[in-house]
């Protein structure tokens, strides 16, 4: 028998003699336990003992009614078992937000794009009229090419202040 061998027979005895020690001892324990809760007034309100040797089967009834005699039987500052509600008052939640103004679609329709030794160009096209576009070119004065990050484009809407993004493929 080598030192493992030896190891694992010395622990596997010392578990074995605590769980012997362990059932000796704790019979007492549990039971007078077990007499000290049987014996609490709560316990007795809550589920009435039954003799050994007869079963019975109560009736079924509704949840709220099960919690409002137990939280009945409860003292003011220990209200753990009170029906509650997730739901929030009525009065509690803010009225929402106007609608916002939507955002004008973007009045440019992508056609293609190209790469060059300065940059990608894109092709755009409003009422007919195409544009080729690199990142920072102004579009009939009101349309800024902010940047171009393939698989998208941003222009700003200068006089509206608004970004919007078309994407490119």
């Amino acid at each position: 028998m080598n030192k493992r061998h030896g190891v694992l027979l010395l622990f596997s005895g010392m578990t074995a003699v605590s769980v012997i020690w362990t059932a000796m001892h704790s019979d007492e324990s549990n039971i007078a336990a077990a007499q000290s809760v049987r014996n609490h007034p709560t316990a007795a309100r809550a589920r009435p003992m039954l003799e050994p040797g007869k079963l019975s089967v109560q009736p079924l009834r509704p949840r709220v009614s099960i919690q409002s005699s137990i939280s009945s039987n409860l003292d003011d500052e220990d209200e753990m078992f009170r029906p509650t509600s997730w739901a929030s008052p009525a009065s509690l939640v803010p009225p929402l937000p106007p609608a916002l103004a939507e955002k004008p679609a973007g009045p440019f329709t992508y056609i293609g794009k190209m790469t060059t030794p300065a940059g990608w160009k894109v092709f755009l096209s409003k009422d007919g009229e195409t544009f080729v576009v690199s990142a920072g070119d102004t579009i009939l004065h009101d349309y800024k090419i902010e940047s171009i990050a393939l698989p998208n484009i941003t222009i700003t809407n200068k006089p509206l202040h608004l970004m919007q993004t078309l994407q490119i493929d």
